[in-house]
């Protein structure tokens, strides 16, 4: 129990540092961010969480321009997302990587992380628009289930209605 709540205190750590990140106030931030980090250690966190923080670590790093740190961080970011296949953090740490090779005059390793991020971007739209055409197929599948249901009704009802008209008769 002692772990879990270290866990949700580096979440909730983490959570904070990612306001004030927002906020432009990375100064303030750093701080809660090496805390997250060491009640990440402390509990043996997993890949994701680590991947996810080093990459708070990257943004920082680029909104001051310390290049050594970005390039540091983001490769123990790209390590980790890699090993777990976690695509949102590696499609975060390509997009730092880019602007940040940007910033340094380097347009041959900017292309090259554009390219990563884009291919990403790509891949996940992809996902989404098949699970759009599916959930649509679904759709028109139980309209057509609901449409052939109406009709054996209404079919029923006229059945029933002219056994009435023929027991009045």
């Amino acid at each position: 129990e002692k772990n879990n709540n270290k866990r949700r205190l580096a979440f909730s750590i983490a959570t904070l540092a990612e306001n004030y990140i927002a906020k432009g106030e990375n100064d303030i931030a750093l701080p809660f961010l090496k805390k997250a980090m060491e009640y990440s250690i402390k509990t043996n966190a997993n890949d994701g969480m680590f991947a996810f923080l080093y990459n708070d670590y990257v943004q920082i790093y680029l909104a001051k321009k310390q290049y050594d740190s970005i390039f540091f961080y983001a490769q123990k970011s790209l390590t980790l997302s890699n090993k777990i296949s976690y695509q949102q953090q590696k499609l975060r740490t390509y997009e730092y990587l880019y602007t940040a090779f940007d910033q340094i005059g380097k347009p041959d390793s900017a292309l090259k992380y554009y390219k990563l991020a884009t291919n990403i971007k790509e891949n996940n739209y992809s996902v989404e628009k098949a699970k759009a055409i599916e959930a649509t197929k679904f759709k028109q599948i139980v309209s057509q289930k609901e449409l052939e249901e109406k009709q054996k009704q209404v079919t029923e009802e006229r059945k029933q209605n002219i056994q009435y008209i023929l027991i009045a008769v």
